[in-house]
């Protein structure tokens, strides 16, 4: 490498050795081979490599050629002198001439390094043969700096100049890059190239430095003939005289224009990123690989209190990061930052504290990035840091805040949790009270007066919900329960919560469906029925004549969501815009007057808005006074599954349906009636009158709009139906009236078999109240459904039921209550006195309070069932907010859970639901001597399905095939005989399937569903029948059972599969709920505990099995 080449190196990288500069240009050709990095770098790197061995090429040549010039200018002075020898010796004498020849060859010889000629040389022919070599020789070597100079002239801008700096010679170099002619350069000055760059000042010292006889070296900025500039590093010689007088210049220049260009953008880049870190509000600092600082930027030395010069000599650690907030001191082994940056990585903390100057200690939030070398080891750090000692603060605060309001949130909760209690307690007893003096003769003033109380504790129990919700809203401790649902059967919800409380006021409450109703979607259907019943209670409260719209509309979206608009439209007193601005305040009304006349809290329209927008919806009110108000809610709800959903069957097939409204008021029921019709593809016209005359000739079916239907208009329809030779079983009725009052109106003209259906209508309800097979008549005791009320009361008959409150009231009418239903109820306040008696007395149920003096309910729960062994239902009431001890209820084995004050339809309907009924008749059964339809429907249903192994394979095939079934038909005529509603919901919604798996599993729960109902069935008639003495045969499960001890005792996982396939077989048995928390605790790995659970059954009578 030249020594002109490592100089420019040396001063620009910092090399110390040529050694050094070699092998960074061996690293950087190194690099050049990496593919992976950016092609931009990659092309900078191949060509650096041949740019710089040019360049020390150029350096090489340049040398050279001043070596050659020197020669030449030797040669030339020697020249001169032989002839001036040679023309002294000639005006003397020819001796004179051939001494002086001979001195000459003497000395020519010498500087060739060749032996001179003795002093007796005189031979003239010799003489003039050693000179005729020379001369071949100086030709020789003039040819050869010749040849020397065009190579630097390929290579090197070259000018000479004389004394006046006038160009005598110009290189083709030099007219390439300047853009002059050799003939334009050549009689000027050099000054012709000045760009103005450099001040006069600086050519003045070039040419006294270059007159002094020196040579000059320095880097000169020039411009083209165009205007164009370039740098050059210029070394100009002088060519001196005899006497030392420099008479010509040889400016030996190098193109560095390039390199100019990259010493200026790296001087911009540094200025700029210099520029950034002075002005950046972040202290900034670079440490070495020994740990001194080598950086800091202005807002670092400001944070920290010292200076660059300060820290350089210092250890960065041990000056600013050696101590915690306790002061405790921090080894610089144990230093998080440096131990993540020697593993290479970057360090990121918020709890890093530094040191100021002044001994203060302040929180950093710093970030520190590795500097690594070519082989990725760290030789030091770059920091960002800045003091978030008022953030710390703020935090600090705000934790402080925070707790003191979660505090006072939790005492808010509790609170509220409590007055829950202490207000539910008294309500249980005022509404359980009343609902019993209500059953006993009363005047009709009296009667007035219970009604009101009643009406008025459940708006208030109304009231205490809703301010439990707005209380869980406000702790952000509201969820969601996403599951399968359908808006049919919201909807119908929807339609039994209100549409009585509608006809009490003299509304129409009618349903506008848009879309499938029965398909699946997934969401909350709890919260969409608390929003419809907020909305609903309103436009029922707040209108006194008119209708109320319910309208949904479904609409498919791409990625199987569905768009849902649900409305609710009413001709109610209807809001002002100033009104609206606070509709969903909390605890606001529309106006004080509003307050006073219709009551209320103000918080349902606010917790309605809360429940929208956590399901990411919309709602929005348009509204007028003493018009009404319509409020729309916008959501995007996802299909549950991938299934397909097959639509209801087609009645098309089977009947054409004529309308007739009776009723002006119901008129506006048509059109909604007209597009479900539609919807479920139903053939039908509308006729003005119900005349036999007027109807059309296919009609099959009379549908009749009526509240109240005239003698006259009853004998019409039976003429009608005379004549046209249709049976009554084809009349329907819809009312918004009571269904009872409808359905004796009928029968008392002997329309008995005519079909009634109250408003609101579904899009299920009404394909099911338009379908061929259709409920029988009454049987005599009155009852036309298996899951009515009173025939749960008949079925529940002398069972007996053991209550543990320690609340005198709810005991009193719980007691009362189940009496007047012909059950025999027990009561205890403790639970150690239940746990007491239930080892002494057989109890069918257990009523136990989740609250008493000495334990709570569950834990009662749970010692009867895993203590006792006991397999008996038990159902808990609570005072607490229900989703708060779900959890422990179910896992301690109650099998349900209803909230104070009782309902007391739940409350028969979940002893129905989990109370064991025999599953087959007795062989000797026969029923009562009076029976009715109705008893003959029930006996025909348990006859044909007490023993349903059978039935199920038949449901489940024919699911499965997809295929017409003929069991499927007669199932569904059974169940319509004897009013099982809920096997037929649960046949409803697996006829909606059409994915096999999703059959499979609709199937199973319909074949469960129809066991339940056998057992109410085979119940309802053997309570009938005071003959019944026996019991069906038990098969015993000691086999089953003690196997799967043998394998929880093994820690066997198949114990899970075994204790489920026994539980889907006797889960309708009085041991069912043992079998069901064996099954929790195996999926909780607990085998132990499960093997406890199910080792007392061995020696419990056996269970009966469902095959």
């Amino acid at each position: 490498m030249h020594r002109l080449l490592f100089r420019q190196l040396k001063k620009t990288m910092g090399f110390g050795t040529v050694e050094e500069a070699q092998r960074w240009l061996d690293e950087l050709a190194g690099y050049a081979k990496d593919n992976t990095l950016p092609p931009a770098i990659l092309t900078l790197l191949n060509g650096m490599i041949p740019f710089v061995k040019r360049v020390d090429t150029s350096y090489q040549q340049q040398q050279r050629d001043v070596e050659i010039r020197d020669r030449s200018i030797r040669l030339s002075s020697q020249e001169l002198t032989e002839a001036l020898e040679q023309a002294r010796q000639d005006a003397v004498t020819q001796q004179q001439a051939l001494s002086a020849l001979q001195h000459t060859a003497n000395t020519l010889l010498r500087e060739l390094d060749k032996p001179p000629l003795s002093e007796d040389s005189g031979d003239l022919s010799g003489l003039a043969e050693l000179m005729t070599q020379l001369s071949r020789e100086r030709h020789e070597a003039l040819r050869e700096v010749e040849i020397q100079r065009q190579a630097i002239d390929q290579h090197a801008i070259i000018a000479v100049v004389d004394s006046n700096r006038e160009i005598l010679y110009a290189n083709s170099k030099l007219c390439e890059i300047s853009g002059f002619s050799e003939g334009e350069l050549i009689g000027n000055r050099l000054d012709l190239l000045r760009s103005g760059y450099h001040r006069e000042e600086t050519y003045r010292s070039i040419w006294d430095t270059a007159g002094s006889g020196k040579v000059w070296h320095g880097e000169i900025h020039n411009h083209t003939k165009n205007g164009d500039v370039f740098w050059v590093s210029s070394t100009v010689v002088p060519v001196c005289d005899t006497t030392d007088k420099p008479v010509r210049y040889v400016v030996i220049m190098t193109d560095i224009t390039h390199q100019k260009l990259l010493e200026t953008r790296l001087s911009d880049s540094q200025r700029f990123y210099q520029s950034i870190t002075d002005s950046i509000g972040e202290g900034i600092f670079s440490v070495d690989l020994i740990g001194h600082t080598r950086f800091l930027n202005p807002e670092a030395s400001r944070l920290l209190g010292w200076t660059l010069e300060e820290l350089q000599t210092r250890r960065f650690h041990d000056t600013i990061q050696f101590q915690s907030p306790q002061r405790a001191f921090i080894p610089v082994q144990q230093s998080p930052l440096l131990k993540t940056i020697r593993n290479g990585e970057i360090y990121f903390s918020e709890e890093t504290y530094f040191t100021h100057k002044d001994g203060r200690i302040f929180p950093v939030s710093v970030t520190a990035v590795p500097l690594v070398d070519e082989y990725d080891t760290p030789r030091g750090y770059v920091g960002v840091f800045r003091n978030i000692s008022e953030r710390k603060n703020i935090e600090e605060a705000m934790r402080d805040a925070y707790a003191q309001a979660e505090r006072a949130n939790n005492a808010k909760g509790e609170f509220l949790a409590n007055m829950s209690h202490e207000i539910r307690t008294p309500l249980n007893a005022i509404i359980g009270l009343t609902h019993l003096v209500l059953k006993t003769p009363l005047t009709v003033l009296q009667r007035d007066y219970l009604e009101k109380a009643t009406h008025s504790a459940n708006t208030l129990l109304s009231i205490i919900s809703d301010i439990l919700d707005y209380s869980k809203i406000e702790a952000g401790k509201t969820d969601l329960d996403i599951q399968p649902f359908c808006f049919n059967d919201l909807l119908e919800k929807v339609a039994v919560m209100f549409q009585d409380r509608a006809h009490s006021k003299g509304l129409l409450l009618l349903f506008d469906m848009h879309g499938d109703m029965s398909v699946p979607l997934l969401g909350d259907e709890s919260r969409l029925m608390q929003i419809f019943n907020n909305l609903v209670s309103n436009a029922v409260k707040f209108t006194h004549h008119g209708e109320i719209v319910v309208s949904v509309k479904l609409e498919t979206l791409p990625g199987n969501r569905i768009f849902t608009e649900l409305r609710v439209s009413d001709t109610g007193i209807g809001l002002s815009e100033e009104q609206l601005q606070h509709l969903f305040d909390p605890f606001t009304q529309a106006d004080a007057s509003i307050s006073r006349k219709y009551g209320g809290t103000g918080l349902g329209m606010s917790i309605t808005r809360h429940l929208v927008e956590l399901m990411h919806g919309s709602i929005a009110v348009d509204s007028e006074p003493d018009k009404g108000s319509t409020f729309v809610i916008k959501l995007e709800l996802l299909r549950a599954g991938n299934a397909n959903i097959a639509p209801l069957p087609s009645l098309g097939a089977h009947q054409f349906l004529t309308i007739c409204c009776l009723d002006d008021k119901l008129v506006a029921a048509v059109d909604y009636l007209n597009g479900t019709l539609a919807t479920l593809a139903v053939p039908h016209a509308f006729c003005h009158t119900h005349q036999a005359d007027s109807l059309p000739e296919q009609t099959t079916h009379l549908l009749i709009l009526a509240d109240n239907i005239s003698a006259q208009s009853m004998a019409a329809l039976s003429e009608a139906f005379k004549q046209r030779s249709l049976d009554y079983s084809r009349l329907r009725i819809l009312t918004s009236g009571n269904q009872q009052d409808m359905r004796q109106l009928l029968a008392a003209h002997g329309l008995h078999q005519a079909v009634v259906m109250q408003l609101p209508f579904t899009q299920s309800s009404l394909h099911n109240f338009l379908s061929e097979h259709t409920g029988s008549g009454m049987n005599q005791a009155g009852y036309r459904s298996l899951e009515e009320t009173a025939m749960i009361e008949h079925r529940l008959s002398g069972k007996r039921i053991l209550i543990v409150d320690d609340d005198d009231i709810s005991q009193t009418v719980l007691t009362q209550q189940l009496s007047a239903s012909g059950i025999k109820p027990h009561s205890v306040k403790q639970g150690a006195d239940c746990i007491s008696l239930c080892k002494q007395e057989h109890f069918d149920a257990l009523i136990i309070s989740n609250k008493l003096p000495d334990l709570p309910g569950w834990e009662v729960a749970d010692s009867l069932i895993l203590g006792s062994g006991l397999t008996v239902p038990i159902i808990c009431m609570s005072t607490e907010d229900p989703a708060l001890i779900t959890d422990l209820v179910h896992d301690s084995g109650m099998c349900a859970l209803l909230s104070k004050p009782i309902n007391y339809d739940e409350l028969l309907t979940a002893l129905d639901d989990f109370i064991s009924y025999p599953s087959v008749l007795p062989k000797d059964f026969t029923l009562p001597s009076k029976h009715d339809d109705f008893d003959l429907a029930l006996l025909a249903f348990c006859q044909t399905y007490q023993h349903y192994g059978s039935h199920v394979s038949a449901l489940v095939s024919a699911f499965h095939d997809d295929l017409p079934h003929a069991e499927l038909d007669t199932l569904k005529q059974h169940a319509s005989n004897i009013g099982a509603s809920r096997l037929l919901t649960q046949f409803r919604k697996l006829s909606e399937l059409t994915d096999s798996q999703d059959k499979l599993t609709g199937a199973a729960e319909l074949a469960r569903e129809l066991d339940t109902t056998v057992k109410k069935a085979v119940a309802s008639l053997t309570v009938m029948s005071p003959e019944t003495t026996t019991t069906a045969p038990e098969q015993p499960i000691s086999a089953e059972l003690g196997t799967i001890i043998h394998l929880l005792e093994d820690y066997d996982a198949n114990a899970g599969d075994a204790l489920q396939q026994l539980y889907n077989n006797y889960q309708q048995s009085a041991h069912r709920w043992v079998l069901k928390q064996a099954i929790r605790k195996v999926s909780q790995y607990d085998f132990e505990a499960a093997g406890d659970l199910l080792r007392p059954l061995m020696t419990q009578p056996e269970m009966t099995s469902l095959q």
